[in-house]
């Protein structure tokens, strides 16, 4: 297998076609019951045998998932980074596991990686379809050193519009719950976008490592960094792009969602001096609450894609974004909303029985 074959394999993570479960435990089973009772796991035992693939851009790590269908190594992710080997597992239709990751110096998963699993769940059930939306809410932190399991229901399955609401537990608790629409497509009646803004190209922006393999993200001005006295307007714009194209459509999509969550906070915090990506999760209590995105065209994730993230309100412990996503000559891609929450701890993470590695 040649490097860049073994690159594009990283793209995303595999969660298995037709429903299969995915276990990271060997000789371990999961039996759901049938409707509200789905999360429910009967046994786990034994330990998956570790693999590390560890790979570097801009000089970081990043450990990767080896997933596995019947003995054949099918993907690797950047989107749900792991170690594990897995293998496939039969079980109820619609179950899926996504695979822990044993580098917890962040031990929280964020929204934007659960929304793009729920793509990837949702478009291996209906392959004829695509997600042209989808709404998410996190009412409860995971974490990323026990495996996800991604349960989906399709509510409708229609000839040219589908719904599907997403699950997401944890140790039988629910950490994110999420309706997708998808689209079976149609020829452009009318058409128009808003305009892109003018933030200047990719190589005149600030390169920014997040530890991503494979990902190139450049941020303009260098407006995304901790120091909580670099102030600015309640804005962040971002250019992405990956080294190599994952197979299928929908995988450009959920890489596409992916970083959607990374920037409302920090762009809701540039006007206040003092205020700073470094307090988060140490002097201030920060997480994403809910996104909502649209998905306007298919997408290349390997061309420069420009984030363009407003945050349009702060306050009462909570703040709003909005975001755009351009293709480098201007076409609009996608769309979303994030809410997210910033407010002081009632109690310091260490009163919690958390640090910052762990604490919301």
């Amino acid at each position: 297998m040649n490097e860049s074959r073994e690159a594009l394999e990283r793209a995303i993570p595999l969660l298995r076609v037709h429903g299969a479960v995915f276990g990271n435990r060997k000789g371990g089973a999961h039996r759901l019951a049938k409707g509200r009772e789905r999360f429910k796991m009967a046994e786990r035992r034994g330990l998956q045998k570790h693999v590390a693939d560890r790979c570097r851009l801009h000089g970081a790590r990043q450990d990767e998932a080896a997933c596995r269908v019947r003995g054949k190594l099918i993907e690797k992710s950047a989107l749900a980074p792991a170690a594990h080997n897995v293998q496939a597992r039969e079980g109820a239709p619609g179950h899926f596991v996504g695979p822990s990751y044993r580098d917890t110096t962040r031990n929280v998963v964020e929204g934007g990686q659960m929304l793009a699993q729920g793509i990837v769940a949702v478009s291996k059930m209906l392959p004829r379809q695509r997600v042209t939306s989808a709404t998410m809410y996190f009412p409860k932190a995971a974490a990323f050193d026990a495996p996800l399991d991604v349960d989906v229901d399709l509510v409708r399955e229609g000839r040219t519009f589908s719904t599907a609401e997403v699950r997401i537990s944890q140790d039988a608790k629910l950490r994110s719950i999420g309706l997708y629409f998808l689209d079976s497509g149609a020829p452009t009646v009318i058409d128009g976008q808003v305009e892109m803004p003018d933030v200047g190209g990719p190589l005149d922006a600030v390169p920014y490592d997040m530890r991503v393999t494979g990902r190139d993200l450049r941020i303009v001005n260098g407006d995304y960094r901790p120091d909580p006295d670099h102030i600015g307007p309640p804005e962040l714009n971002a250019w992405i792009r990956f080294k190599d194209a994952p197979p299928e459509p929908y995988l450009h999509a959920a890489l596409l969602a992916q970083p959607t969550t990374h920037w409302t906070i920090a762009a809701a915090m540039l006007p206040h001096p003092g205020f700073g990506e470094a307090m988060a999760h140490v002097t201030l209590s920060t997480g994403i609450m809910g996104v909502n995105i649209a998905f306007h065209d298919d997408v290349d994730v390997t061309q420069w894609l420009l984030y363009s993230n407003p945050a349009i309100h702060a306050g009462r412990g909570l703040c709003q974004g909005e975001g755009h996503v351009f293709t480098e000559d201007g076409r609009l891609v996608a769309s979303y909303t994030v809410q997210a929450m910033i407010r002081d701890f009632v109690q310091g993470p260490e009163a919690m029985g958390h640090d910052s590695s762990t604490a919301m």
